[in-house]
């Protein structure tokens, strides 16, 4: 009896031995991390060795057990980015299965090299080396292990590391290892990392790793913030790029740094002097000269990318523009400034994080964390943003691709991280009017006037691009949601004032509008617009939640009339409703008087960071606005 106990406990021991050497067995996983998931990352650890200012060693090892076909996407290819100055120097691969034994090992045929851009017109050396097990039969559970090393010569950069939970993918451990000469200094910055920095010295280096382990996998919230979770962002102090020498302690530096590159590429061919001369030599308005200028940009140039090197950080010079007549975002501002420089109009160059959805810049830890570049020409009480890569886009209008941010605009000694335009609700504004004509037999004739303005109308821009009038048609149908009707004409008119809008006009012919039961008949009072907000069901909000101003910061005003026929009296009228949040406001009334029925409505939505516990006040408001959308008013109906 002894004797079996002692067999019992060494055959535990042996095996407990056996899963601690081999450590991607699926049974070392902790069972918190495999409940409601698909798959588990087992390491994703990021290790940055810097050699000096001027090269590191860029190293990813990724390991994830797969537990079924849905735990497959995005897992099974691994993409290493390179360009001219990063240098590959290993990528490796290797599948386990369930008992963490090695069943495949990734070889050349597995990995394929394309350009980034192979689907684009950008000129670039920006290339990828995807590795994959895409179609091989391996028997689920089963763990997949990737490496990669990167040489990199472009310091600007150093790695990041966002701690983000996933939907049904949870993770057993995520590193960021930062390895620098012991006489090297970097920046870093924490962001709500639940555990501290672990830095240790040996050999005449220094070893700084932050890591966290068991990410449980969480449902996604909406609206949920890109600075809500752990993060570290790391940056240089002291930098070197193609002989370039750069430091970015402060936006002040990254400004030099800039300046340096673009030096004397700001001129301009004798024949583009004389025609810039030409253009605002009799104008004393410095605003009409501008958009003179910015006119003659947008009918004369094009947007390409250009990313090479060093060159997707520094600008063509003004002379190629005018010559080839395309360039980047870089080349068309910087050549938008010389044009202005010409005409003896001061603007600048302005860096900016680009894109509506974007994560803005850090405004305490300056880094090159920019993806394009615009220009500001500042006036007495006025800025003007010049958006150079668009030959459409109104003069100063920035949308939600860089407004509503900050940006590190370029002196000549130096820098300074300004506010773009913030567009409030009345600037994104949708406005209609509608006047419906209901006949016997509860067929309607509707004369419809929208004006989208602001970044409301940016959303409609499609509809002036649009240039077969059968296919805008249809557009325009798209937009009208009754279920039977026919768009007898339309026109559509732009204002491109610095709040641009679009005018839309419709006539249509509906076919029977509304509800008869019995001797009742329905009218749904904002039934030419079925949208509705999309509200998450989840019961217990978990993370504060962030309304952004693209989506959010808007008005809508809607005034509806309805000429009734002689026999359809109201039964009972809704009543007035006023809501007032802190997400916005509601407002609606209905009238009637001598046939007409009168509908108004205005809805204010605002933007903003809120905490978790106001979701639920959030999803009220949202609510009421579905509920009070969908009204309908009865009415009896007399005679025949």
């Amino acid at each position: 009896m002894l004797f079996i106990k002692f067999y019992v406990v060494l055959l535990c021991f042996l095996s407990f031995e056996l899963l601690s050497q081999n450590p991607y067995h699926v049974d070392s996983i902790p069972s918190t991390l495999k409940e409601n998931v698909d798959a588990v990352i087992r390491l994703d650890k990021t290790e940055f060795k810097i050699k000096d200012k001027g090269k590191a060693v860029l190293n990813m090892h990724y390991v994830v057990t797969i537990f079924n076909e849905r735990g497959t996407d995005d897992q099974l290819r691994y993409y290493t980015y390179y360009y001219k100055l990063n240098k590959v120097l290993d990528i490796s691969g290797k599948v386990y299965d369930k008992n963490g034994e090695r069943i495949y090992k990734l070889s050349k045929k597995d990995i394929y090299d394309v350009s980034a851009s192979a689907r684009s017109n950008d000129v670039t050396d920006n290339r990828i080396k995807i590795a994959e097990f895409d179609n091989k039969n391996f028997q689920f559970p089963y763990t997949i292990e990737f490496e990669s090393s990167v040489e990199t010569t472009n310091m600007m950069f150093y790695p990041s590391e966002y701690f983000h939970p996933s939907e049904r993918l949870s993770t057993q451990e995520k590193t960021l290892i930062i390895e620098a000469p012991d006489n090297f200094e970097f920046r870093y910055k924490e962001k709500k990392m639940p555990s501290t920095l672990n830095l240790v010295t040996e050999k005449n280096k220094k070893i700084y790793t932050w890591t966290i382990k068991n990410i449980l996998a969480s449902e996604y919230e909406i609206h949920t913030p890109d600075d809500f979770y752990p993060e570290i962002i790391t940056a240089p102090k002291e930098f070197s790029v193609e002989g370039y020498e750069g430091n970015i302690e402060s936006w002040n530096d990254i400004g030099k740094f800039i300046s340096k590159l673009y030096q004397g590429r700001d001129v301009l061919p004798d024949a583009i002097k004389l025609k810039v001369a030409n253009l605002v030599s009799q104008e004393k308005d410095t605003l009409k000269k501008i958009e003179l200028l910015y006119q003659f940009l947008q009918n004369n140039t094009r947007y390409m990318s250009i990313q090479l090197g060093i060159g997707g950080w520094q600008t063509m010079t003004a002379t190629h523009v005018a010559l080839t007549g395309y360039g980047d975002c870089k080349a068309l501002s910087n050549y938008m400034q010389a044009l202005l420089k010409e005409a003896g109009i001061t603007s600048y160059l302005a860096l900016i994080r680009a894109g509506a959805n974007e994560e803005d810049v850090d405004p305490m830890f300056p880094s090159m964390r920019f993806n394009h570049v615009i220009n500001c020409v500042p006036l007495k009480n006025d800025t003007i943003w010049l958006e150079c890569t668009s030959q459409t886009e109104s003069l100063g209008f920035q949308g939600s691709f860089t407004g509503n941010r900050k940006a590190l605009v370029v002196l000549a000694d130096g820098a300074v991280l300004v506010n773009t335009v913030k567009y409030n609700a009345f600037d994104n504004a949708k406005i209609t009017k509608a006047t419906i004509v209901l006949d016997n037999a509860n067929n309607a004739t509707a004369q419809i006037k929208t004006s989208y303005q602001g970044i409301l109308k940016e959303r409609k821009e499609y509809l002036l691009q649009e240039k077969n009038e059968e296919k805008l048609k249809k557009m325009l149908q798209n937009l009208i949601h009754e279920a039977s009707f026919e768009l007898n004409k339309f026109t559509l008119q732009e204002d491109k004032s610095k709040i641009p809008s679009l005018h839309v006009s419709l006539d249509l012919t509906i076919k029977k509008l509304g509800n008869k039961t019995g001797s009742f008949f329905f009218i749904k009072l904002y039934g030419l617009s079925n949208k509705a907000f999309i509200i998450s069901d989840t019961k217990v909000r978990n993370s504060d939640f962030y309304l952004n101003p693209n989506d959010y910061e808007k008005s809508e005003v809607d005034s509806i009339t309805y000429q009734l026929p002689k026999n359809l009296v109201p039964d009972k009228l809704p009543e007035p409703v006023s809501i007032k949040t802190p997400f916005g406001e509601y407002v609606s009334s209905v009238t009637f008087k001598e046939g007409v029925l009168f509908y108004y409505r205005k809805l204010i939505q605002h933007s903003g960071y809120y905490a978790a516990k106001d979701y639920a006040a959030f999803k009220e408001f949202c609510k009421a606005v579905n509920k009070y959308d969908n009204q309908q008013v009865a009415f009896k109906v007399i005679g025949n």
